[in-house]
């Protein structure tokens, strides 16, 4: 049995406008970092058969793969929603995951106080239940996330939140093999 308490955190007591991620973008960040933010809408298959097959595993609408920066979220691989689309960082699921290398579950967002009145929940997207874990460059630093996304209410079992933390490690991997080799596809 899997202690399902090393993998939920509880970020309740911190509003999501305080939380930074671990690590930035920004001007001084390594190479690989520019060369991922300038490419940032181009497909990658690998990336994208990840997000094909959490929304599969999971039997949820939406799967992503996130870039985060200091003031926004691009959408680089995704099942349900526009691959390269922008959203604002300032309150969004996959900002608060950055913080912690803990999975973040939300079961229902039209409850939690920081999430209700977001515009994917409160938009045509009308998430409800959301699970994310930090992506992390060759060096270790948090770049993004894979995250899912579903339109009911949920609560996500231990084993489910281990496969996710397996499926962000996959995605770590392929990271690494993008920076690795930029040009290759």
């Amino acid at each position: 049995m899997i202690d399902d308490t090393r993998y939920i955190t509880d970020y309740r007591t911190t509003p999501v406008s305080q939380l930074k991620p671990a690590t930035t973008l920004n001007d001084d960040s390594p190479s690989w970092f520019t060369m991922l933010l300038a490419n940032e809408c181009e497909p990658d298959e690998r990336l994208d058969d990840i997000t094909r097959d959490a929304s599969l595993l999971f039997k949820v609408p939406m799967a992503m793969i996130n870039l985060v920066t200091d003031d926004k979220i691009i959408f680089k691989a995704c099942v349900g929603e526009t691959q390269g689309k922008t959203i604002d960082r300032n309150g969004a699921f996959c900002s608060l995951a950055t913080t912690s290398e803990a999975p973040l579950m939300i079961p229902d967002a039209t409850l939690d106080p920081r999430f209700k009145n977001y515009s994917l929940v409160t938009g045509p997207l009308a998430v409800r239940a959301y699970l994310g874990t930090a992506l992390h460059a060759p060096d270790g630093s948090t770049i993004g996330t894979l995250c899912i996304f579903d339109t009911k209410p949920r609560t996500f079992d231990a084993e489910e939140i281990e496969l996710l933390t397996s499926m962000a490690e996959m995605a770590d991997e392929q990271l690494g093999f993008i920076f690795a080799a930029p040009n290759t596809p």
